[in-house]
């Protein structure tokens, strides 16, 4: 590896198919020219755990290994702390500026030394799904994280994926060496629509 500044994560494998990686527990180092840098990754921290309950669409359209979710820690001056709720907004004109402020907002940060530090300081958690919506993450450190469930349709492409529902709650991991349990949460999805029209083998005659 060439020497200077780089990033290190651990990655998991969920799946075959292309898309996001899910990057969990990265964090910088500096890797000096002659000399061999020793890398830990975990070891310390607590393991969390929780539960979905899915409400409203068909529950069985969410197959929880074709995303990725996570705990991400919120660090003071992070634009992502405000990043405007579309809910809130009565009118797409007041949308559309609230996101606009919201970019400038951001790119003005991420190019800032401020924000430079903070991308330092940033640490991000793969949540790792079992068919039934319970879910972990270890050795993830005490302190206030942005947790995102996003499940997706199915049979999309990786970047042509809608959304079915989106959770994004604020937790907070104690202090302790123990297992930490958020419990179950609840998130609203909603049905896929189903492709209509006539039967492509009865339009060619073979029905």
């Amino acid at each position: 590896m060439p020497p200077g500044e780089r990033k290190i994560y651990l990655q998991y494998h969920f799946n075959d198919e292309p898309g996001t990686m899910p990057l969990s527990h990265g964090f910088h180092i500096i890797v000096k020219p002659g000399e061999t840098t020793e890398v830990i990754i975990g070891s310390t921290g607590r393991s969390v755990s929780g539960r979905i309950r899915l409400t409203g669409g068909g529950t069985n359209e969410v197959d929880w290994k074709r995303d990725v979710h996570s705990l991400t820690l919120k660090l003071p001056g992070d634009p992502d702390n405000d990043r405007p709720d579309t809910k809130q907004f009565s009118s797409e004109a007041d949308r559309r500026k609230a996101w606009e402020d919201y970019a400038r907002r951001s790119k003005e940060f991420w190019t800032s030394a401020a924000g430079h530090d903070c991308e330092r300081g940033q640490r991000a958690y793969i949540l790792v799904f079992s068919d039934d919506g319970s879910f972990r993450a270890d050795n993830v450190p005490p302190g206030t994280y942005r947790l995102s469930v996003n499940p997706t349709e199915p049979g999309r492409g990786p970047w042509d994926r809608k959304s079915l529902g989106k959770l994004t709650k604020e937790i907070v991991v104690p202090e302790g060496t123990g297992p930490f349990d958020l419990g179950t949460l609840e998130l609203a999805i909603r049905s896929v629509k189903k492709p209509t029209g006539s039967d492509p083998d009865r339009a060619r005659g073979r029905g």
